[in-house]
């Protein structure tokens, strides 16, 4: 198994070491990395740091690449580096005149580490940086574009320095982007797209597509065992997230694995691009999933479509699942043959609201229990009475569905909404799960009926409402003290106690069925 890293980014720990004897842990803290990681991994491409030790006694260089043990670095970044050692630097130039490609950030290195010959050594560190980076001479009256962009006055682009089979690029402000109009759009980014003439995302987003500046929702990890890669794609926005992704691979049997539930299902919706398989991703608020892209071709899949859910059904066909009426469209990919199907949706019923008057029971420590009936589901901390309690509450409500929700062909989910902060559901005394994060949905097909059905929605909140009631820690129970201690006594009441900021607790919705229809694709 190896990472799917495509960058190494040298990191100076240990010349800093050499250079000033300053406490390790501190400086790796302080070294100021900027947005540098966040850019590359936000971007699409994944890096190892990669040290002095690693370059000279871990590394060999083949065709035009780092590669130590059995990961290839196609990509060496240089991030503010002002001291190095002269090895080091030798090897770099062997690497780039092999064909490697180096992009120094900010400045190019200027002194050698160490004590020994320190001034030959600086000299001959300074003399090899300045013939590896050669800077670029601004036309008369042109300024030199640190940015990479064209236009009246300014030297188009940001060119590479040729060396050997390879060559060097020098870019500046892109750890140092204190001033907003650095903060540019992903796709004008000249430090991206530097590396992008060189490297395609391993996980793109087409960004003028989508309307977006930047990415700040999703994140990966890619690994390879033999012939499969795996990829981890996680939501981490407070947001739905839709956009579709460019893994940057060739195999074309997807499986799509759910860490919640451990189920494991075939992708049948993708199109092939310049730079690998395109995968719409519908992704809930935090939720995450594991991709598979193993060799060979499913028999049939749908590509240019707007349908995201995609299921085998048989012999020479698929289902799909549409959220709404309407017609859709698809490219039917059968055994390399392809055609263009059309299939109008018609049937599916409105969202359904549940509301009306809810029964809600809360029981304290005591056992003592308290039901009161609500017309609008709202958090307990919004009332003085309930502000401060901690523990489940039980929601029940009766509603009706009509016939027009239960065709053989729709399926039913229940949407809990806002949730704070675990919810386990029943329906019509059957279990339907536990909701747990933000967007979930649960499988309510077979548990609804027509008429009158019964829902119970037991809601768990955290302890923090509770505590932040208490003026001082709860006396530990007698029959405790010989094994755990009388407690320590602190003057200052920990910040836990009075805390205001309380969150959201008990159900707070809305309650929805929403419905949808499985079609068939032939």
């Amino acid at each position: 198994m190896y990472g799917g890293a495509d960058i190494a980014l040298y990191s100076p720990l240990a010349n800093q070491w050499a250079l000033n004897a300053l406490n390790m842990r501190r400086w790796t803290r302080d070294f100021n990395w900027g947005e540098l990681g966040t850019l590359l991994v936000s971007n699409g491409y994944n890096y190892d740091l990669i040290n002095d030790d690693a370059l000279l006694h871990l590394t060999k260089i083949e065709d035009g690449k780092l590669k130590i043990r059995n990961q290839n670095y196609k990509l060496l970044i240089l991030p503010n580096v002002e001291t190095i050692p002269l090895k080091t630097l030798k090897f770099i130039e062997k690497y780039i005149e092999s064909g490697g490609i180096v992009l120094a950030l900010e400045r190019i290195p200027e002194r050698s580490t160490g004590l020994t010959n320190y001034v030959q050594s600086d000299k001959a560190v300074k003399e090899l940086a300045n013939g590896l980076f050669n800077k670029p001479k601004a036309e008369v009256g042109k300024p030199i574009d640190p940015y990479g962009l064209s236009g009246p006055g300014i030297v188009e682009g940001i060119k590479m320095n040729p060396y050997g089979k390879g060559g060097t690029y020098q870019l500046k402000n892109v750890i140092d982007r204190q001033i907003w109009w650095d903060k540019r759009s992903s796709s004008l980014d000249p430090f991206l797209e530097t590396i992008r003439k060189h490297i395609a995302p391993d996980f793109g987003i087409d960004f003028i597509e989508e309307g977006l500046r930047k990415n700040d929702g999703l994140t990966f990890m890619h690994r390879k065992i033999e012939d499969k890669d795996f990829y981890f794609v996680s939501n981490v926005q407070n947001k739905q997230s839709n956009i579709p992704v460019t893994f940057r691979v060739s195999n074309k049997l997807i499986r799509k694995w759910n860490p919640y539930t451990g189920e494991i299902t075939p992708v049948l919706n993708f199109n092939e691009v310049k730079d690998g398989i395109k995968v719409p991703l519908s992704l809930a608020p935090y939720e995450s999933l594991f991709l598979e892209f193993s060799p060979g071709q499913p028999e049939q899949y749908l590509a240019n479509s707007n349908l995201t859910e995609v299921r085998e059904s048989g012999t020479n066909q698929l289902q799909a699942v549409a959220t709404q009426n309407g017609n859709y469209s698809s490219t039917l990919i059968s055994k390399g043959a392809s055609k263009t199907v059309s299939t109008a949706v018609t049937g599916i019923p409105a969202v359904y609201n549940v509301s009306g008057t809810w029964s809600l029971t809360l029981q304290d420590q005591q056992n003592q229990s308290a039901t009161k009936k609500l017309e609008f589901l709202t958090s307990w901390t919004a009332s003085a009475e309930t502000r401060n309690f901690s523990g489940t509450g039980r929601y029940e409500i009766s509603f009706n569905l009509t016939d027009e929700y239960f065709s053989k062909d729709l399926q039913l989910k229940l949407d809990l909404g806002k949730v704070g902060e675990v919810a386990e559901v029943t329906l019509n005394d059957q279990n339907l799960g536990i909701v747990w994060m933000q967007g979930q949905q649960l499988e309510a097909t077979k548990a609804v009926k027509k008429g009158e059905n019964k829902l119970v929605v037991l809601v768990t909140n955290t302890l923090i409402n509770r505590i932040s009631a208490m003026k001082e820690p709860p006396a530990i129970p007698a029959e405790l003290i010989p094994r755990f201690g009388g407690g320590a006594k602190n003057p200052e009441n920990p910040r836990e106690f009075g805390f205001k900021a309380l969150p959201v607790s008990g159900l707070i919705g809305p309650v929805r069925i929403v419905p949808s229809k499985i079609m068939t694709i032939k």
